[in-house]
C-alpha cells in the first residue's frame, strides 16, 4: 500500500463513497466525501446549491470549495460526479495521489440513482443521463490513473481490486 492519497472518480451512484469508506476503515486513512464536504462547508445540500446556482455556476463553486480540502497524506477522497469536469479541481486533486475511476454501466447507474432518489445531476436539466455519461467518460478517462470496469461486484470486491492496484 502507498503513503499517498487515493482519489475515486465516477458517476453519481458508481460506489465511490461506499468503497472509499471501506478502504479508509481498512487502511486507517482519512475519508473525505466531497459532496459531504461541500454540504458541511455551506450548510446546504448539493441539490439545493445546484438548483439555486445552475450548472455552470455550480461547477465553479464546487471547484472552489473542493480546493479548500485540507491536504494530508493517507486520505481517500470520493469526488463528486462532476469534479472531473473542472480543470482546476482535478489539477488540485491529481497532486494528492492516484486517481481511480469506478466505471459502471449506464443501466446500473440509472437503477442506483433511482434508488437513491437522485433526480438531478449537473447537465440533466438540458441533456439525458445517457448523454451526460458519454460526455463525462472522456473527462474520467483523462484524469484516471486506473480505470476499473465494474458490473455486479460488491463494494468489498471493488475495494479488493483497488487494494491490489494501489501501488501503481
Amino acid at each position: 500500500m502507498s503513503d499517498s492519497s487515493l482519489i475515486l472518480i465516477g458517476m453519481p451512484g458508481s460506489g465511490k463513497s461506499t468503497v472509499g469508506k471501506i478502504l479508509a476503515d481498512k487502511w486507517k486513512y482519512e475519508f473525505i466525501d466531497v459532496d459531504d464536504f461541500i454540504e458541511d462547508y455551506t450548510g446546504k445540500t448539493v441539490g439545493e446549491i445546484l438548483q439555486k446556482k445552475g450548472d455552470d455556476d455550480f461547477l465553479k463553486f464546487e471547484s472552489d470549495v473542493t480546493q479548500k480540502i485540507q491536504i494530508s497524506s493517507k486520505q481517500i477522497i470520493s469526488t463528486t460526479g462532476s469534479n472531473p469536469l473542472d480543470l482546476k479541481a482535478m489539477k488540485f486533486l491529481s497532486q494528492l495521489g492516484k486517481i481511480f475511476w469506478l466505471d459502471v454501466s449506464i443501466d446500473i447507474i440509472k437503477n442506483r440513482l433511482f434508488k437513491m432518489k437522485i433526480d438531478r445531476i449537473v447537465g440533466m436539466k438540458k441533456k439525458s443521463l445517457d448523454y451526460i455519461l458519454l460526455l463525462r467518460k472522456k473527462f474520467y478517462k483523462q484524469w484516471a490513473d486506473l480505470r476499473i470496469k465494474l458490473e455486479n461486484e460488491t463494494p468489498e470486491e471493488i475495494a479488493e481490486i483497488i487494494q491490489k492496484n494501489f501501488e501503481l
